[in-house]
């Protein structure tokens, strides 16, 4: 049985770890632990501050954040849907500089129609992480460093082509190199096991491209510290590379920043298009030049202005940030692009 109270009636941070630590370690029916980063350097308790102007968020959502102890708040969270009030409980954890880990044991409905619908309101004084399969597998060996024992992929989600898709349970770990290695592929969703030395299981667990950690069964204590960490370590990696780029203007001279994704395979005319008609899903797209050998479009995102530039040429995608670009918009950018065309390496312009 679900046991939402642990995280309702939590007082410390040590008597919440210790409780899940005792709720995980045991074999019984129950909603996942989900642990959600998000990006911020808001202190929980100015979010009413931050939000008092949004009509629309004030339409669909209440809350309210209570502190527990420093830098470890409770999060009471309410949405109407369809006429009907969905409630729920989750802890914010923002003793990791530069983000928040919100800590929930509720439903999965819960989770996804509304406690992640809440985080994307805050966007972008709050915003989700957009990892691909490069930095999963970086966060999988680290992993594999902190657990003895074996380390099993048991299935995975992968959109292909910008739209389909795909789950596999069986021979997943081959399979999802395989497909990864393929063209157009991007990985949305991956579920693994630790197996222990002694053959028993110790660690089930799920991670997803948004950041969301999940913990089936196995000590919570050395799942948060080694798998939830380590993820907030490389989306704060992550975020310093898209930091401080965007154009300045320094004794006359232009300043720019601006990096590439490397495929493998040269783009056609037809990618062009798709490129476009795809960006203008979220983004105001002026196309300069698409025709073959080379594609131009200047970008504005709809959701915090942030403008770029966008070019296309042989194998390679480059992305100049113009004026303003925050990095939550370039992670979010470089995400979009990948998950059309597969997940190419991402670096500076060399």
């Amino acid at each position: 049985m679900a046991s939402p109270e642990i995280v309702a009636l939590a007082k410390t941070k040590s008597s919440l770890f210790l409780a899940l630590d005792r709720r995980y370690s045991i074999r019984e029916k129950r909603p996942p632990l989900r642990v959600i980063s998000a990006l911020t350097s808001l202190h929980p308790e100015d979010l009413g501050r931050v939000l008092s102007d949004r009509k629309a968020f004030h339409e669909n959502f209440t809350f309210r954040m209570e502190p527990i102890q420093e830098n470890l708040h409770r999060l009471r969270l309410t949405k109407r849907i369809r006429g009907k009030i969905m409630s729920g409980v989750a802890i914010v954890d923002s003793s990791y500089h530069g983000a928040w880990m919100i800590l929930t044991n509720a439903s999965s409905y819960f989770v996804n129609r509304v406690l992640e619908g809440f985080l994307d309101t805050l966007y972008p004084e709050v915003s989700r992480p957009k990892f691909n399969h490069f930095q999963i597998r970086s966060l999988m060996d680290r992993v594999k460093q902190s657990y003895p024992g074996q380390q099993v992929i048991t299935s995975f989600v992968i959109r292909q082509n910008g739209g389909t898709m795909i789950v596999w349970k069986e021979e997943a770990s081959e399979e999802l190199m395989k497909q990864i290695q393929s063209k157009k592929t991007h990985l949305e969703h991956l579920s693994f096991d630790v197996i222990g030395e002694d053959k028993s299981i110790v660690l089930e667990a799920t991670v997803s491209a948004e950041g969301v950690c999940g913990l089936e069964y196995g000590n919570f204590s050395m799942f948060y510290s080694k798998l939830v960490m380590s993820l907030a370590e490389i989306a704060s990696d992550v975020r310093k590379f898209y930091s401080d780029r965007e154009r300045r203007v320094k004794n006359g001279q232009v300043d720019l920043h601006p990096y590439v994704i490397k495929y493998s395979t040269i783009f056609s005319k037809a990618s062009f298009s798709q490129l476009t008609s795809w960006l203008r899903k979220e983004y105001m797209c002026s196309v300069i030049h698409e025709g073959n050998p080379y594609y131009a479009a200047m970008l504005s995102d709809y959701r915090d202005g942030s403008s770029f530039g966008v070019t296309v040429l042989g194998q390679i995608v480059t992305i100049t940030p113009i004026a303003p670009a925050n990095p939550p918009a370039l992670w979010r950018l470089t995400s979009n692009i990948q998950a059309l065309f597969g997940e190419g390496e991402v670096a500076d312009l060399s």
